[in-house]
Formats: C-alpha cells, sequence, structure tokens
C-alpha cells in the first residue's frame, strides 16, 4: 500500500472511531479545553489569565 494510502485510511478510521463516540457543540468543547488548559497552568504553577 502506498504511503498516501496508509495515511488516508488510517485517517478514516480515525474519523469513524470519532463519530461512533459522544458528539459534543463546539461551544462545549471550547468551555472544556478552556478549563483543561486553566487546570494545566495550576498543576505547573503557572500565573492563570
Amino acid at each position: 500500500m502506498r504511503e498516501d494510502d496508509q495515511a488516508t485510511d488510517n485517517l478514516r478510521k480515525l474519523l469513524e472511531h470519532r463519530r461512533s463516540g459522544r458528539f459534543i457543540s463546539a461551544d462545549e468543547g471550547k468551555r472544556r479545553t478552556i478549563r483543561m488548559i486553566a487546570r494545566k497552568r495550576i498543576e505547573h504553577g503557572l500565573k492563570s489569565h
């Protein structure tokens, strides 16, 4: 299998896996990301914004 074909196949498998999971909105994804970054900043002793 060509390298491009393998990459495409791997991406297809990843997307199929992601689609089978629970969907969250873009707004919820953004909120989760902000909370995760804040948590990581605290863990590393950095100031929050």
